[in-house]
């Protein structure tokens, strides 16, 4: 080994020479030193950790911060996503959950073209006529004919001729209303007939049911001229023929005589022209919920509240109620569109008062 020479300077500025020659033999060990004071605990102030979406082998980044007594550490983990999978079966299907709440309803949309005019249905099976076929005694038999070929006889028992009835007067029969109306030349046969021997009760008698203009007086709508009886019916009707009181009850049925009703906004008052019906036909509603209501109003207060609610978009709607002469109603409706012609609004006269019409 070669000859090393190193310079050492002490405190005392006393200046040392070591000579180093070839190595010697290995000293004995010497003496442990005294233990040292303890070192300042470590700590820790935080961890991070971030995860990249790659795959391979697996590997981290540990970056350290902080001091040697307050660390941080950032760990980076790479390729931990695994290669793909096989496709597993599919699981049992889960039980169904509670039913959410109804969401707030969404603004109405714009009116759809209106689709195409569907094919015409089947010819439906009316009346085509009523005859009488046969009469016996008190029973007339009558025939009601369909357009289909088919028919059904049904019977009807009239009521017996009441006693001192009038059937005619003159060879004048009655109206519908049962009374017999005389012009002058129909009592003709009277005139210049000895009346002197009548007394003037019977003399009054028989002048109060002569002419007053050109028609003989009538009771109750009921005449009659010379002897006889005046039957007049009671409050009740209750000595009306059969044929009589159909012809009272169809008095309040609707006829086939109508006119079409403007439809105004929702709560517009109209006012019945006449006694009878009026109908309401809604179709094509553009929601669910869509209403249609009529509500008639007598001497202030409501009496009929007619209503009818859509289920389904699309769906059509109707409602009638009776009314009075001179009665109040209002439309009430909501969910119809009433400018494209799918919307109407009827009156229908009654057959009573089918005269009315204007």
């Amino acid at each position: 080994m070669a000859e090393i020479n190193y310079e050492i300077i002490v405190d005392d500025a006393i200046q040392y020479t070591i000579e180093l020659n070839e190595q010697g033999p290995q000293g004995r060990q010497g003496e442990q030193g005294p233990k040292g004071d303890s070192g300042e605990n470590a700590q820790i102030l935080g961890a991070t950790a971030t995860v990249d979406n790659n795959s391979g082998t697996p590997s981290v980044d540990v970056t350290t911060g902080g001091t040697s007594v307050a660390r941080t550490f950032e760990f980076a983990f790479h390729n931990l996503k695994g290669d793909q999978g096989e496709r597993g079966i599919q699981g049992e299907q889960g039980i169904q959950g509670i039913q959410g709440q109804t969401g707030p309803q969404g603004p109405q949309g714009i009116q759809g073209i209106q689709g195409p005019q569907g094919p015409t249905g089947e010819t439906g099976n009316g009346v085509s006529g009523v005859t009488k076929i046969s009469t016996v005694g008190l029973v007339d038999n009558y025939r009601m004919a369909f357009t289909d070929g088919t028919y059904f006889d049904y019977p009807v028992t009239n009521g017996a001729d009441g006693e001192g009835s009038v059937n005619s007067v003159n060879n004048i029969l009655p109206d519908n209303n049962g009374n017999v109306t005389l012009t002058i030349p129909d009592i003709s046969n009277l005139a210049n007939k000895d009346l002197s021997n009548l007394s003037s009760t019977g003399n009054s008698k028989f002048q109060e049911p002569l002419v007053s203009g050109t028609n003989v007086k009538t009771i109750n709508n009921n005449s009659i001229l010379g002897n006889g009886n005046l039957t007049i019916a009671d409050i009740d009707l209750s000595n009306l023929t059969n044929t009589g009181k159909t012809y009272i009850t169809k008095m309040g049925l609707p006829s086939t005589t109508y006119i079409p009703l403007t439809i105004g906004a929702s709560g517009s008052a109209y006012v019945a022209p006449a006694d009878g019906y009026v109908a309401a036909v809604f179709t094509q509603a553009t929601r669910d919920r869509s209403f249609l209501d009529l509500v008639t109003f007598q001497g202030g207060r409501t009496l009929l509240y007619p209503r009818s609610v859509s289920s389904v978009v699309g769906d059509y709607l109707g409602c009638w109620c009776p009314v009075r002469k001179g009665q109040s109603y209002n439309l009430d409706y909501d969910g119809f569109n009433i400018s494209n012609n799918t919307c109407f609004l009827t009156f229908i006269y009654a057959q009573g008062s089918e005269s009315e019409a204007q």
